[in-house]
């Protein structure tokens, strides 16, 4: 970790926050890797509902503990991580107990465990292809977050606020991409290519109208956030964090497409594009990172919106590309 830290160029002053902080999160990560494996499984066999329920019972308990952990027991940084660890193994136990009350089905014991090498094999390129796409984005943003680093300490506090709200905001929109998947598998399996372009349609629709409601919220009442999730009030880190989020909602109705495309071509099988659009993301991300130093905050805030252009475009172009593929299929 401290090779790392000093690798990202994070000022000296909270290397020993962001250690302990990451050390926590990394410790309990299994409760992440279970809570995704259980709420996957239900979407798939139909049930949405129940593993929403329960991650807005994790939220909800993460912020109240967010409070008692840090402003209560003083434990800063470490505290938060501490609440989020908690509040994800609440969600494991509440899904665990929900499938062996209601879904008994998705439980297993050992003797039903047999190898199946096709769906073994489906199993792995898809979750590979999937982990791959995701991972490549992280990366691409931990050497983005790098060249924040090198900008001093208030751009570092100014752009973990922008992106705390940036993700609240985003969140919305990757759960309709993560819907798009699953919706764009079920029905391409059951041989209805017209159910999944209506589900593209209709995911594309929902995020722009998120977008443009986000943008009017943050227009409105961005820098309140700010002042409020930051505790000050620096107008060096204010005005900073709001350019980000300005330039970044702005865009997210290009992210909504390129997202709801980029996670329903993944669920009909085609795998290549999207992860070349995320290998596309990271060199741009890399390339961002060199010019930020010339370019100071103003190429931070810059760099997703462009990438997102880029690769919806990508997305989007194979996204005909299927279509016109399904079309000559059903002529024949």
């Amino acid at each position: 970790m401290p090779t790392l830290m000093t690798a990202l160029k994070t000022p000296s002053d909270i290397i020993a926050d962001t250690e302990g902080y990451i050390g926590v999160i990394m410790l309990f990560s299994t409760f992440t890797v279970l809570y995704n494996m259980m709420a996957g499984m239900m979407r798939a066999v139909g049930n949405s509902r129940t593993p929403l329920y329960f991650l807005i019972v994790s939220a909800l308990l993460n912020v109240g503990l967010d409070l008692l952990f840090v402003k209560v027991f003083g434990m800063g940084v470490k505290g938060a991580a501490y609440a989020t660890a908690v509040s994800q193994g609440v969600s494991v136990v509440l899904c665990f107990v929900y499938a062996y009350k209601k879904c008994r089905f998705l439980l297993f014991s050992r003797k039903r465990l047999k190898a199946d090498r096709r769906i073994l094999s489906d199993l792995i390129s898809t979750g590979m292809s999937m982990g791959l796409m995701y991972a490549i984005v992280s990366i691409g943003s931990v050497i983005l977050q790098g060249a924040v680093n090198s900008l001093g300490t208030d751009k570092v506090t100014a752009h973990i606020a922008a992106r705390k709200i940036d993700d609240i905001f985003m969140q919305p929109i990757a759960t309709v991409s993560l819907a798009s998947s699953t919706f764009s598998g079920q029905n391409y399996g059951a041989g209805r290519t017209d159910r999944v372009k209506k589900g593209i349609l209709c995911g594309i629709g929902v995020t722009t109208a998120w977008s443009a409601f986000s943008a009017v919220i943050v227009l409105l009442f961005g820098r309140q956030m700010i002042c409020a999730l930051t505790g000050t009030e620096n107008a060096d880190i204010i005005s900073a964090a709001s350019d980000y989020i300005i330039w970044n909602i702005s865009f997210f109705a290009v992210l909504g497409v390129l997202c709801v495309l980029r996670s329903s071509l993944q669920g009909v099988g085609r795998k290549l594009v999207p992860v070349g659009g995320s290998v596309a993301e990271l060199l741009l991300k890399i390339a961002a990172a060199a010019v930020v130093p010339s370019l100071g905050y103003f190429g931070v805030c810059i760099t997703e919106p462009v990438i997102w252009i880029v690769c919806a475009a990508a997305v989007t172009t194979d996204y005909f590309v299927f279509l016109r593929k399904q079309a000559k299929e059903n002529m024949a």
